[in-house]
């Protein structure tokens, strides 16, 4: 994220990792995010690490998410770090 950063340092830029899956949302993030100067231009990997975080970032949602739903009985965990929805809240 730092090099992000000082690439768009000029910028107003959100770096925030609010995952967004509506393909509109990630449109209007990605061109929230995009400059107008070529020497500030990102590529594909970049906005993605805008857009949805770093991969350690997003990894670490998922197990915060994971905790939270284990502790409220909505999943279980099974041998090998695989998780199942529990029967009550199978829809």
């Amino acid at each position: 994220m730092d090099r992000l950063r000082d690439l768009t340092e000029n910028e107003s830029i959100s770096t925030d990792s609010n995952i967004e899956t509506s393909e509109g949302d990630v449109a209007e993030t990605i061109l929230a995010n995009l400059s107008t100067e070529e020497n500030q231009a990102l590529s594909p990997e970049e906005l993605r690490e805008v857009v949805f975080g770093t991969k350690s970032e997003q990894k670490q949602e998922i197990v915060d998410a994971l905790k939270q739903l284990r502790k409220a009985g909505r999943i279980e965990a099974l041998v090998g770090d695989k998780y199942i929805k529990t029967e009550e809240h199978n829809e």
